[in-house]
């Protein structure tokens, strides 16, 4: 999570600059990581449904290298995780369930 600091540049509606919450530039956690995204990356928090099942072909946000990132869950497995294909990086990973959220 984090909030949006201010417009990447003057003449641009479509990049912004947001600082995270809890990720840091710095190990001893003083100074907080600033990044510039497309305002199509930029969205609400979801919900967080706890007793939700998850099933094959939907859409959902997973939780990977600090943040959310969207794809489609392409299998459930026999253990109660899932594959999840993600479109962007043409990757499929597995993840445990409460490691999902809807998209």
């Amino acid at each position: 999570t984090g909030t949006i600091i201010k417009l990447a540049t003057p003449k641009s509606a479509t990049k912004y600059i947001a600082q995270y919450t809890h990720l840091f530039e710095d190990e001893a956690g003083e100074k907080a990581l600033r990044e510039t995204f497309h305002a199509f990356d930029i969205g609400p928090p979801a919900p967080r449904e706890t007793t939700r099942k998850f099933k094959f072909g939907e859409e959902v946000d997973a939780f990977h290298n600090d943040g959310w990132w969207d794809g489609e869950i392409t299998k459930e497995l026999e253990n109660g995780n899932f594959h999840v294909y993600f479109k962007r990086s043409k990757e499929q990973l597995e993840f445990r369930e409460d490691k999902l959220r809807l998209h």
